[in-house]
């Protein structure tokens, strides 16, 4: 009824990763990085005494930057092959969404790696350091002593920007906007035609477009008061949006960017942007809301644990009652993770009703495989792969069972 699960090694593990097709796990534990199948098995021995911390997992799950030492090595996983990184003593590193990219930081400078080629790319500038990709990873931003630009990797071309010491805070969904702050303010720059907009606000230190990339939402300062606040901002018409209350602490919107749930200091609701119409939800003390994956549930995390509300027919569901770290849903909609301090929750959207509580000390990481048929957890001391849905495994086996007793030989146990 709750799935079943597949043993890991079980001591100081420190990194687990799923392959693209979901068939096999990257386990790192003091003992060796290994490669293991769903059903279980070891599929390959390990790559090489584990000394330190993996850096960064692709988004394709199919890569892993690892570190020994003072070397860094990218680490295939579905082939099992490992490539020397360029450089030494890596700080952080992170992927392209394309999985095709890697950006290394080191205390030389920033370095970016062609995956494909195994060739390190040479940036148009020295002394830089590189902070944002575009979604599609074809652009990348790149700040440096001698300017800030925008970087078109596969045509060597580069966009230099009117701004010094700037920063990205974030690509739109279609990687035709960009938002970018500095020193003398933010604005948004247009890929398209090369054009600056200035954004009445400053040192915008998170921003987030809608899913329809009609609406920025920037935690900033204003550019007059200097007082913290949230920037609502209409792409479209180049202009800011009024807030419908004053004390926004949360901001979100649903995929089609037509409607906003707010968490200010008094109360919490839906806005419609367009008919600026309200519905109050029936929640106190909220601390920030998100919708679903479906947009049709709100994630709602609060002083009691977490709450999960239906739009569709007005009713809530304490999923938990333990402080929430993260969620995320599954690549089919169907299932949602509650991740919490000491616990992950499986919950399925669908039914509205639990499926599986996993405790095993301090969870460090949740996530499901590509297909969506295997739930992944890492905690302090044990990972873990999970069956979410064994009852189809069940249902295929009852239907082949007729076959399989019509075809055996006739014996004197079955006669």
């Amino acid at each position: 009824e709750t799935g079943s699960s597949i043993d890991l090694p079980k001591t100081n593990v420190g990194h687990v990763s799923f392959s693209s097709d979901g068939q096999t796990v990257a386990v790192n534990s003091q003992f060796g990085t290994f490669i293991w199948d769903t059903n279980g098995n070891q599929a390959s021995p390990r790559i090489f005494e584990f000394d330190g911390k993996p850096l960064s997992a692709s988004p394709d799950s199919r890569y892993v930057v690892l570190q020994n030492g003072t070397e860094s090595f990218l680490w295939d996983v579905e082939t099992n092959s490992q490539t020397l990184l360029p450089a030494e003593s890596i700080q952080y590193s992170f992927f392209s969404p394309s999985s095709r990219h890697i950006v290394l930081e080191s205390e030389t400078g920033s370095f970016l790696w062609d995956i494909k080629t195994n060739e390190q790319i040479l940036l148009p500038v020295e002394s830089a350091w590189i902070s944002g990709f575009s979604p599609d990873g074809s652009t990348v931003f790149i700040g440096s002593e001698t300017g800030s630009f925008l970087w078109d990797i596969e045509t060597n071309s580069k966009t230099l920007l009117p701004v010094e010491n700037a920063w990205i805070a974030g690509f739109s969904p279609d990687g035709s906007t960009v938002v970018i702050d500095s020193e003398t303010g933010s604005f948004l720059w247009d890929m398209d035609d090369n054009r600056q907009t200035p954004l009445p606000a400053q040192n915008i230190r998170h921003a987030f477009f809608s899913a329809d990339g009609r609406y920025l939402i920037g935690d900033s300062l204003s550019a007059e008061t200097f007082t913290p606040g949230i920037l609502l901002w209409d792409i479209e018409t180049g202009s800011e949006v009024d807030l419908p209350a004053e004390n926004i602490r949360n901001i979100s919107f649903s995929s089609d960017g037509r409607t906003a749930a707010i968490v200010s200091d008094t109360e919490s609701f839906l806005w419609d942007v367009e008919t600026n119409s309200q519905i109050l939800l029936p929640v106190e003390n909220a601390w920030n809301i998100s919708f679903g994956p479906d947009d049709l549930h709100l994630i709602i995390k609060d002083p009691g644990g977490v709450l999960l509300w239906d739009i569709k027919t007005n009713q809530s569901f304490r999923i938990s009652t333990e402080g929430l770290w993260a969620w995320k849903s599954s690549p089919d909609g169907r299932y949602m993770i509650v991740q919490g301090e000491e616990h992950v929750l499986l919950w399925d959207l669908e039914t509205n009703e639990e499926v599986v509580s996993i405790r095993h000390g301090r969870t460090n990481f949740a996530g499901f495989s590509p297909d969506s048929q295997y739930l992944l957890t890492h905690g302090e001391d044990a990972a873990g792969v999970f069956l979410i849905d064994a009852d189809e495994l069940v249902e295929e086996a009852c239907d082949r069972l007729p076959l399989v007793v019509q075809k055996s030989p006739a014996t004197p146990l079955n006669r």
